[in-house]
């Protein structure tokens, strides 16, 4: 179906560094001649929750109901997950594809579900790929940031203990 059919369209990506890892997910979504891009980052996720939150979060952001949306995706999982092809076997991949459901149900979007190969020239989904690799290197960033305050003073409850003399009599 060409693009121009659609209220709106969106391109999700979700990028991590190691899987799990330190995550990033983004979205671009055009409305005629509108685009926003989205983009976030988790500490600890893995690529397939990136790719799921890049959609809900798109998603939730539309104010209207109604729509036709197609969403452009890199992932076979996400579509098959959606279109009920797949069943999602882990337990925060079933809540997240139950939360896309929820919004989709709940606006009365019309979703259409289209798989692009990855790192091809699509330029939408170059693009998110691009801003989920941004976040994906923040939150590794933040994760190594965290890491370089505690040098292996951890308290038994995994407390970081920046300066073990702090708060000492």
């Amino acid at each position: 179906m060409p693009m121009s059919t659609f209220d709106v369209i969106v391109h999700t990506d979700g990028a991590c560094s190691g899987n799990p890892g330190p995550g990033g997910w983004a979205a671009v979504l055009s409305t005629g001649e509108r685009q926003k891009e989205i983009a976030g980052r988790k500490p600890h996720t893995t690529n397939n929750e990136m790719e799921l939150m890049a959609v809900l979060e798109a998603l939730k952001l539309l104010k209207r109901t109604g729509l036709s949306v197609a969403i452009y995706t890199d992932s076979q999982l996400v579509v098959g997950w959606l279109s009920g092809e797949y069943r999602a076997k882990e337990p925060h991949i079933a809540q997240l594809v139950a939360q896309i459901k929820t919004v989709v149900e709940g606006k009365y979007l019309a979703l259409d579900l289209f798989h692009v190969k990855g790192h091809s020239g699509n330029a939408g989904n170059e693009r998110a790929n691009r801003l989920a690799q941004v976040e994906a290197q923040r939150a590794k960033q933040q994760l190594q940031t965290l890491v370089s305050w505690d040098h292996g003073d951890n308290d038994p409850e995994g407390h970081y203990i920046i300066d073990p003399a702090f708060g000492s009599k």
